[in-house]
């Protein structure tokens, strides 16, 4: 039997690409924890979040086992950060909720979301033609706002008009992988629980692997949908050759570290995060 239905303790919001699918198995490691094993999706998609707050409730604890000894129920979905009408949603379900953000440094977000949608059949320009198209205003579809994803102290100014600082919790991408034990010990202090007794799993779980033919995924996506058996069966076709990665050119990312410069002055501020690590990053961040 499984658990009765409830709402979540807490949520990873946010950054897409900077390492939430990592945290979330880590975390979905402590026995004191619960966590689905995909995005809900709740609070950002339309057909969803109508099936109200009772579906939610059940689909968080459909995988949880009624002897589960988990006490605290969590899920990550990092639209969540992103699309603007989500922070009201989620307050005027879970008001009490914490929430736990992690951050990559930017120009490498930027890129690693542009390989993503690369590999998913989403765009098949170049990295600097889709900047270029974002500059000017002419992009309106959200999973192709790769720059704007990346403005983080905009998105934690948005919660913050709903939540107080002390519900959240921030690290940095960079900090996990390089010092796991130290960064999930304070985040499970923060939520409450005792540390993970065992040494922390996989710490980049979701890297962006490039498919065979990136153009058969992008016609692939509009003949059949991202989730038609067309397209399920372009990706498995793609991975058994492995695809070129694209690199990232030193113009463009020039042009994004000045972009982004003030804005994570700005989150340093915010956030109280030492934001060193992200100056000439160039090892454990730089991995798509």
């Amino acid at each position: 039997m499984t658990a009765q239905p409830r709402l979540p303790d807490f949520l990873i919001v946010g950054a897409m690409k900077a390492g939430t699918t990592s945290l979330s198995r880590q975390l979905a490691a402590h026995p004191g924890i619960h966590m689905p094993d995909r995005e809900v999706h709740f609070f950002d998609r339309e057909d969803l979040f109508r099936r109200g707050h009772g579906w939610y409730a059940a689909h968080l604890t459909a995988e949880m086992a009624e002897s589960s000894t988990a006490v605290l129920l969590g899920e990550k979905t990092p639209a969540y950060s992103y699309l603007p009408h989500c922070a009201a949603r989620i307050h005027d379900c879970v008001p009490a909720a914490k929430l736990v953000w992690i951050f990559r440094e930017p120009v490498w977000r930027t890129f690693s979301n542009y390989l993503h949608a690369r590999k998913k059949g989403v765009d098949l320009r170049s990295f600097p033609a889709a900047l270029a198209a974002e500059a000017a205003g002419s992009e309106d579809n959200p999973l192709r706002c790769y720059v704007a994803r990346s403005r983080y102290a905009e998105q934690v100014k948005r919660f913050l008009d709903y939540f107080p600082r002390e519900a959240m919790h921030f690290l940095l991408f960079e900090d996990l992988v390089r010092h796991p034990e130290v960064e999930l010990g304070r985040l499970t202090q923060f939520l409450g629980v005792a540390p993970l007794a065992a040494k922390p799993p996989q710490r980049h779980a979701n890297r962006t692997r490039m498919p065979f033919s990136v153009t058969s995924m992008y016609l692939a996506r509009r003949l059949g949908g991202p989730r038609g058996l067309v397209f399920r069966t372009a990706a498995v076709l793609n991975g058994l050759l492995p695809g070129r990665m694209p690199e990232l050119d030193e113009e463009s990312a020039a042009g994004l570290r000045e972009t982004f410069a003030p804005l994570n002055a700005e989150l340093a501020g915010i956030t109280g995060l030492d934001l060193g690590v992200w100056q000439g990053e160039r090892g454990a961040g730089s991995a798509p």
